[in-house]
Order: structure tokens, then sequence, then C-alpha cells
């Protein structure tokens, strides 16, 4: 990444991110390649950049296999009481460069333990938002496996808390705290109303809350206003009232909380911003966006970039594909063989416990081939694919489909049986694969993103970049797919987006495919010009963070050193 380097003139020195996820470190959804491609940017463009992260089990098989150390910070014992329960969580923190000018600050509490369940047993945490396999056999509760963790909003306190009272320990301050998600969203909210011995210049830190999906169930909120009252350590004159000023649908809500006592807000694409802010859509975050209105909170927009070199095809080895190709070259012909071994390579497909085949996909020359890569749930629309998809296999005999997926049973059943039907046509994979992932990027030639709303979407750039033109319900971030120009858009249910789907056939069996290579080539160049990173950073994430300085004066001067 070959970021522009910092303007001595400019005002931003250091920032500090808090998150739950960092790129290949820890992981479970876009969060991750948000904060690693953001924090990278940053500190090739000469910012320090700081990461808070808890220490998952993960993220040392990544220290182990890049050769990184580790270096002793500090330890404290942060309260995190509620009720009767008296709970003293002992936490280390070492820190680790991971780049020039990128350090990562790792939270490690010892024990970590299950209050809601069985407050006594002391079992070692290895998910980082749902129970593993080996947690709940540990609990003696095989179905716990895949639910979200009871105490995620403990967990939540205690990353905030870890990262105030490492702000107390050191003699630095960063000039702003990037705070991602409603896993760090109670930042500003804790740092001014809670009692735990903060320093009192915490209070007055510029902040900035991004919102990567404000879609209800990712609000990391709690029912339990007097356990919030309790476990955040808020000051008894004013818990109640600050915590009924925080709710939403009767919840205490941390994405609330942090845009109320927070300096900015921002979400992951301009689209998905003004959706919250004017639009019905906003139903789905429980009016989140029109609650930030009405208290006079602006929300403002920036579309997340992508890491070319991340995804680029040409990587073959690192992706798993059998062939490298490179669209950005016109390589179509490498393209094609990949697309070709890829396929041949299914018949070879073990299934295990994390991914099962089903149908078969046979080689045919000149057979457009649709895929997905997803969740499948309503939310992401896949109950409406499975109805355009099935309408136009049965029309269409010279069509393919190969999909990657897990998610609800009831959809999943019909892709199942979609696969059976139409042998050689259609393979479907239940369950997720990185590598069967990256081939289905490669070998498609249209990509499926058919989601009710979508913050931002990173799937659409993925297939961009290997040459895999999107088929997308124009919805929050997905309008950057221009229709005819960097992919196909629809808006509608089932009939639009089988129309769409025929469009896009018309356009791949025209003569010479002169439009479909124009709109492969200029959908890759667009994100050269505008979605790297650094590009982002520069143009959008710097102006934002020094508008926010701007409006939130210091009240001391803070060191900067490195």
């Amino acid at each position: 990444m070959a970021a522009r380097p910092q303007d001595p003139s400019k005002k931003i020195h250091r920032i500090l991110h808090i998150a739950r996820e960092f790129g290949p470190l820890a992981g479970a959804g876009g969060i991750k390649d948000v904060t690693w491609g953001l924090c990278r940017a940053s500190a090739n463009a000469g910012i320090i950049t700081e990461m808070v992260l808890p220490h998952y089990r993960k993220v040392d098989e990544y220290l182990l296999r890049h050769k990184l150390s580790l270096k002793p910070l500090c330890s404290f014992v942060v309260r995190m009481d509620y009720g009767a329960y008296v709970r003293d969580e002992k936490i280390r923190v070492a820190t680790c460069k991971i780049a020039n000018k990128l350090t990562l600050s790792l939270i490690k509490a010892d024990p970590f333990r299950y209050l809601a369940e069985q407050p006594e047993r002391k079992i070692p945490r290895h998910g980082i938002y749902q129970y593993t396999r080996e947690e709940a056999l540990a609990l003696k509760n095989p179905a716990l496996e895949g639910r979200g963790y009871a105490d995620s909003f403990a967990q939540n306190v205690l990353l905030v808390k870890a990262a105030l009272f490492i702000l107390a320990h050191v003699s630095w301050r960063p000039d702003l705290v990037h705070c991602h998600d409603g896993h760090a969203a109670l930042f500003p909210f804790i740092a001014q109303a809670g009692t735990d011995g903060y320093p009192p210049d915490l209070a007055h830190l510029p902040t900035l809350l991004t919102l990567h999906n404000a879609g209800k169930g990712y609000h990391q909120e709690t029912e339990g206003l007097d356990y919030a009252q309790n476990i955040c350590g808020l000051d008894p004159g004013i818990a109640q009232s600050a915590v009924a000023g925080c709710t939403l649908e009767g919840a205490f809500d941390p994405l609330l909380a942090g845009g109320i006592y927070g300096t900015a807000v921002n979400t992951v694409s301009e689209n998905y911003a003004r959706e919250l802010r004017e639009t019905g859509l906003d139903a789905q975050t429980g009016w989140l966006g029109h609650r930030y209105a009405a208290l006079g909170v602006s929300l403002t927009g920036i579309t997340n970039g992508i890491d070319i070199e991340t995804y680029h095809p040409c990587g073959a080895a690192a992706l798993g594909l059998p062939c490298g190709f490179s669209p950005d070259e016109q390589d179509w012909r490498g393209k094609a063989l990949c697309k070709q071994k890829s396929i041949a390579q299914l018949k070879d497909f073990k299934n295990s416990e994390t991914a099962k085949k089903y149908g078969r996909l046979t080689q045919r020359t000149g057979r457009p081939l649709f895929t997905f890569v997803g969740r499948l749930s309503e939310q992401k629309g896949f109950d409406v694919l499975h109805a355009a998809i099935a309408r136009l296999l049965r029309e269409d005999e010279k069509i393919g489909l190969w999909g990657l997926g897990k998610g609800d049973p009831r959809i999943v059943k019909k892709f199942q049986t979609l696969a059976e039907t139409y042998a050689g046509r259609v393979c479907f994979i239940e369950g997720y694969s990185p590598t069967h992932a990256h081939r289905v990027f490669a070998s498609g030639d249209f990509f499926l993103i058919p989601s009710r709303f979508e913050p931002c979407g990173l799937t659409d750039f993925i297939a961009q970049l290997n040459g895999n033109l999107p088929i997308v319900h124009r919805v929050g971030g997905l309008v950057k797919t221009l229709d005819r120009r960097y992919g196909f858009s629809y808006l509608g249910g089932a009939d639009a987006l089988y129309l769409t789907m025929k469009r896009a056939i018309a356009v791949y069996r025209s003569p010479g495919k002169k439009q479909l290579r124009s709109m492969q080539r200029d959908a890759f160049e667009n994100i050269k010009r505008h979605f790297t990173w650094d590009k982002v950073l520069q143009q959008k994430y710097l102006p934002l963070y020094e508008g926010i300085l701007e409006k939130a004066k210091p009240a001391s001067p803070y060191l900067k050193t490195d």
C-alpha cells in the first residue's frame, strides 16, 4: 500500500482505535477488513496508530507465524460488579509492533469467566462473538455452539474500561479515539460518567464512532438497565438518568450512547448514512438514525476501501487458486483457465465439519456462471435470490450457479434441493472455506448480492477485482455498483432480480463480449482510483478527523511522543 507521507502541517499525529476485530489476527465479519486497512493506511501515512484488541487465541497464532514478539506494558484490576456479584478482572496488557508506526495493545483477562451460565467455572474463551464447540462442550451444553456469548455486553465494557486504564498508564494521549461499532461505542460514555478512577482529561478526548452495521441485533444493547448502570461503574448521582437517556426500544443502547456522549458518528457508506437519516429503512435499526437527528447528532458516511493486494487473483498461492490471472491487464484467458481448473477441482472436494458440497458443476464453454458467497438469511436476500435463480435455471439450460454459505436452515435446504435438482449446473457448498470462497470469486462471471439492506458491502469489490461483475440490490453501500458500468443493479424483489440476471446474460452473450470486458475493466479501475485504503484515508477520513478536532477542543495539551 503506497499511501502518501503525512504532511507535517496536518493536525493528526496519533490515533487510538478500539475494536473486537483486526484483519488476519482476529476476524468474524467486515470490521476486520476496515480496521486492518484503515490502520495500515494511517501508519503508512506517518500517523502513529494504536489498536486496542482483546487477546484472542488466534492472535497468538498470527504472532507466531509472523515471528512477532510481545512486550509487557502494564497490568491492573478492572471492577466489573453487578448486583450482589463482585468481580475483579485482572488485566494484563502486552504490546506488539505490527508495522512501522502501527502498534497493537492486547488485553488479556485471566481467567475469562462465563458469568451468566456458570459463574463458578473458569473456562478459557477462544471465540470472538460466539461459543466455540470446545467451550460448549466444556460448559456441558452442546447447543451453545455458534450462539452469541451471554456476557457479550460485559466483554465490551471490559474492553472499553481496559482502554481507559491503558491511557491512564501511558505518557501520551491520542489526538482522537476511533471506536468501532457497539463493541467500543461506550468509550466516551464511561470516560465521562464512570467512577473507576480514570484521569479526568480522558473525558475530553475527541472520539469518532463508526457504525459498521446499525441493524437490529448489532447494537450490543442490554435490556438490564440496572445491570448497565452497575457494570459500567457509573456515578450513582447520574447513573439512572444517564442510562435512561440512552435507551432505544426499551434497551440501553451503546450506539445511541456513543452518539450522545461522543464527538462524531459515521457509517460505512454515504448512502447508508442517508438511508438512516432520511428514509423508512431506518426502521431496520430501531430508528437509531432518526433518534440521532432528533438529538442533533450528525451522521456522516464514508464508503469503505479495500486492500487490492489482499484479493488480487494474481496471488494464486496465497488465495488457494489453481492459477493466477490479472483482470487489470485484461488477462481473460487466465481467468477462463482458473475457472476451468477450479470447477475441475470440485470433483476432489472432501466434506468436513465446516463445509459440505451439494450438486456438481460440469465444464461448458460459453456458459455464464452466477456465484455467491454469504450468510443465507432473509436480511441478505437469499430467499429472493432462490426464487429468481430457480426460475432462470428452469428457463435457460445454459447457465450455471456456484454458491458458498450457511445460515437459515430453511434457505439452506432450498439451495441444497436446487443443487440436487440441476445436477451438473449447480454446486452449493454449505459452510465456509476461505480457499473455496476465493475460487468462487475468481471463477464467476456474475456475483449475486441481493441484500435487503447493506451498510457498505465488501464482496462487490472483491468480485470486481476478480473480473466477476456484481449484480446488486440497489440499497446502502451497494449503490457504488453503477448499473451497466461496474456491474448490474436492481430495486425490488425476485422479479426485478430475475430480469436483471437476464440483462447480464445478454451482455455476456453479446458478440465479442465488448461491453462485458469494458465493464470488467472499468470496475477494476474505479477501485484503483477511488477505493484503495490510502485514497479513502486521505480523501475522507483525514478531513473528518481534522473536523472532529476543530469541533472538540481539548481541555489540556496532549503529549505526542513516539
